[in-house]
């Protein structure tokens, strides 16, 4: 529901409608009636995907609603743990069916100009008692390449875990994992969007410590991990949606090479591009391929994690890197006076040492 809000306050989306196999709880229904009081643009209606003619009744019977989309969002999904020794053919087919059958039958009835598939980031590392999940996700991401070939705008998201909804806030797995690391329903939104437009069949969006990312793209990979670290295959792209930065204790020159590399960060998730391809400083947002809707995306990050409020007059004023980290360090740099001996540092012009403890004694007695 948080998604289908969004994009109706926040969109040209003129209505959204929600397929389920479970009907939905009394908050769900009253989050619709209530907001369709006066924006009628949500509808739910009650389907079992994975049954062919239940879904084909569901279709015929709300005919012009979703025979026709300008965007198919896939979300359904299923648990059902445990180690492959124990995976019987209705074991897998519970979790697998959600996803591919079910998928595959909307496609068979239902055209759509742009396809977001909601996949997991265990079809890449993989996760313990998961084989028949990770499959299931595995085939969306590998579908999403052949609907692109077919000329279908496809894209597979392989999610890291959720803070606020989904499968990772239920159960012993939640507990597992640092909160840190954890994608809020915002972050999810902003990145969702930035997905919709986004050229690669596939994404990850995960919250991963640069010291992770950077490890990871230099080790060496087993064949999976070196298609999709490859600088030469553009057919992935890696989305960090990054955390809150702390400067406490930083110094000026810290603090600079903090605020840089959000700023890079930010660029790079917001427009899918790689650790590996270099962004010049100098280089203006428009040649770098940010337009109004990826300024926006590009603002509301860097906001989230610097202590500092932009608005999106502030990326044409400051039209490069360099330029907005300047006007960001103003804004969050207290200004301090710099004693001559911390200039004489920072210059690199010591050449006596009698005349640099000299100037340190009258820094002190001052």
């Amino acid at each position: 529901m948080y998604l289908s809000e969004r994009l109706l306050k926040e969109s040209t989306v003129e209505k959204i409608v929600l397929l389920g196999r479970s009907a939905p709880d009394e908050k769900v229904i009253q989050k619709i009636e209530s907001w369709n009081k006066e924006h009628p643009k949500i509808e739910y209606y009650l389907c079992d995907i994975t049954n062919t003619q239940e879904l084909k009744d569901c279709f015929e019977e709300n005919n012009d609603c979703i025979k026709s989309t300008d965007l198919l969002i896939h979300l359904a999904g299923k648990l059902s743990d445990g180690v492959i020794q124990n995976m019987d053919y209705a074991k897998i087919n519970e979790v697998v069916s959600p996803k591919v059958t079910g998928f595959l039958n909307v496609m068979n009835i239902c055209t759509s100009k742009r396809i977001v598939l909601f996949s997991s980031i265990a079809s890449i590392f993989g996760a313990a008692g998961q084989s028949n999940y990770a499959s299931a996700n595995a085939f969306l991401d590998k579908f999403s390449e052949h609907l692109r070939a077919s000329g279908i705008k496809a894209s597979s998201i392989s999610w890291g875990a959720w803070k606020d909804v989904g499968m990772a806030t239920k159960g012993a797995a939640s507990k597992n994992l640092n909160e840190a690391y954890k994608i809020s329903n915002e972050e999810a939104y902003e990145l969702m969007l930035a997905a919709v437009n986004e050229e690669h069949h596939h994404l990850i969006i995960n919250k991963f410590s640069q010291e992770i990312l950077d490890e990871v793209s230099d080790q060496e990979l087993n064949e999976t991990g070196k298609q999709f670290w490859s600088s030469h295959d553009t057919s992935h792209t890696v989305m960090n949606s990054g955390s809150k930065v702390d400067f406490n204790g930083l110094s000026v020159r810290e603090t600079e090479v903090a605020v840089k590399k959000e700023v890079i960060n930010s660029i790079r998730n917001v427009l899918g591009i790689s650790l590996r391809e270099k962004i010049k400083d100098e280089e203006s947002f428009h040649n770098l391929g940010l337009d109004s809707l990826t300024l926006i995306q590009l603002k509301n990050m860097i906001n989230r994690n610097l202590p500092v409020k932009l608005t999106i007059s502030d990326f044409y004023s400051y039209p490069n890197i360099s330029i907005l980290e300047s006007y960001i360090l103003e804004k969050i740099t207290p200004v301090k006076e710099v004693s001559e001996a911390e200039k004489i540092f920072e210059q690199n012009e010591i050449s006596d040492k009698d005349y640099l403890l000299d100037l340190l004694e009258k820094e002190l007695l001052k």
